[in-house]
């Protein structure tokens, strides 16, 4: 048997190995609680709207609404090992879903999170591992993430949320443990991008306004609020060290924005959406801007090239591509 042969053959067997631990994954029952109140929320958007699921191996719920909802970006952020995921995500063919893998879960990476990002509904399952590892004020920064924030706590867990107004929360018991939702409605951003360096205010610089039937965003150098686009920033992307879509796919829509719009005055990965498989342009407005279109897609298509590089060391990608524009 030739090397090429059983290279692929070897190939074969793992991505069908790690497919299959994926799938027993799926079989262990999930709390029909929990999946009902998942399932109530995102039945009640009737406009484009963002997931985000945090786990340390899996996260079956975001797999579940983007294979289900059509309108729907899921994000999903995997801590430990994501390879299951990523063999899923790439059998499925699934266009509207994002999968971050960052080395490890972090307070500082929650909490900026939370500063650049708007999530409608965020799914929270291991949340006593997430206190153990960033103690209990990761729970603020997780509740600064987004509107609806569902955890799945043990039994009697609900003493974890103590520093959460109790007016926000509904608890909801069963024999397999405590259901906790909290309605935060978020309704600002304390910075545009991960990399903006800025401090933070107590007046709000972006303002968000959202209904289960529009999402709007308002920033103060436009002239009018524009509609959310869901998703995440690809800056986000790429800090949270992004492993899906692929650096092909995401070469293939950079090229397609350089050729579709190529007077576009301000075309910087931070003011791009990565909704799944698509990139979508913002800031269309602001006419401070006069940067070079198909420059800033060489840059980026330098950072999105397959090497792996940017998963070493994200932050330091990310400067060396704003310094090179």
């Amino acid at each position: 048997m030739s090397t090429v042969v059983r290279k692929s053959l070897w190939q074969s067997i793992t991505v069908a190995l790690c497919f299959f631990t994926f799938s027993v994954s799926l079989l262990s029952q999930p709390n029909p609680l929990y999946v009902n109140c998942i399932k109530q929320l995102v039945d009640k958007y009737t406009r484009p709207f963002t997931v985000l699921e945090l786990g340390f191996t899996s996260t079956e719920y975001a797999f579940d609404i983007a294979s289900t909802v059509t309108n729907v970006s899921c994000i999903s952020i995997i801590f430990k090992d994501a390879r299951s995921s990523l063999v899923a995500a790439s059998a499925k063919r699934l266009n509207n879903i994002v999968v971050l893998n960052p080395a490890v879960a972090s307070i500082e990476d929650l909490t900026t999170l939370g500063r650049c990002e708007h999530f409608d509904i965020v799914i929270i399952k291991e949340l006593s591992t997430l206190v153990k590892l960033c103690g209990l004020r990761v729970i603020t920064a997780l509740c600064n993430l987004g509107d609806f924030i569902i955890f799945e706590l043990p039994k009697n867990g609900t003493q974890l949320l103590k520093k959460i107004d109790s007016s926000k929360i509904t608890v909801y018991n069963s024999c397999e443990g405590d259901i906790a939702v909290c309605t935060m409605h978020k309704q600002s951003l304390d910075i545009a991008r991960w990399t903006q360096n800025l401090p933070v205010s107590s007046t709000p610089r972006y303002i968000i306004k959202s209904e289960f039937n529009q999402k709007l965003f308002y920033k103060d150098s436009a002239a009018k609020p524009t509609n959310w686009i869901r998703g995440i920033n690809l800056v986000t992307f790429v800090m949270l060290k992004g492993i899906y879509p692929s650096d092909d796919t995401i070469r293939q829509q950079l090229t397609a924005l350089a050729s579709t719009f190529p007077e576009y005055n301000d075309g910087v990965i931070g003011n791009m959406i990565i909704d799944g498989a698509s990139l979508k342009l913002i800031d269309f407005d602001d006419k401070r801007r006069k940067s070079n279109m198909k420059k800033c897609i060489n840059k980026a298509l330098r950072l999105f090239n397959n090497d792996k590089t940017r998963l070493v060391d994200p932050k330091k990608r990310i400067k060396e591509y704003y310094r090179s524009l």
